[in-house]
């Protein structure tokens, strides 16, 4: 595991590159490949990479820069011919444009705020 991949803190992803844009740090992941399940028929086996899509999240702040996630997403196409689908992570909800940590630390924010 790199070090970059340590500092993330999130285990399910490995760290590719880290470039800085502006006054934002974008961080390019990956998950390792594992076994997922099928979102339709729930076959759990080593599925076809079909495609790649890239998801972007927000992500918490490092060194005071806001952090963007730029994961380079797997389509999958299902080893019993079913389907397609994307893989998914517990850190990061299909469509959602921040991780769930962030979104945690965004409502603990205006929580104690109010």
């Amino acid at each position: 595991m790199s070090h970059a991949t340590r500092l993330l803190d999130l285990p399910e992803f490995e760290v590719h590159l880290v470039i800085h844009v502006a006054a934002e740090t974008h961080v390019v992941v990956s998950r390792p490949r594992d076994r997922q399940a099928c979102t339709r028929c729930g076959l759990i086996d080593d599925h076809v990479v079909h495609d790649r899509v890239i998801h972007r999240v927000r992500d918490l702040p490092s060194a005071g820069r806001p952090v963007v996630l730029v994961w380079h997403k797997r389509v999958l196409a299902c080893a019993g011919g079913c389907a397609t689908f994307r893989e998914r992570s517990r850190e990061i909800a299909p469509r959602s444009c921040w991780t769930r940590r962030a979104r945690a630390e965004a409502v603990r924010q205006v929580s104690a705020d109010n």
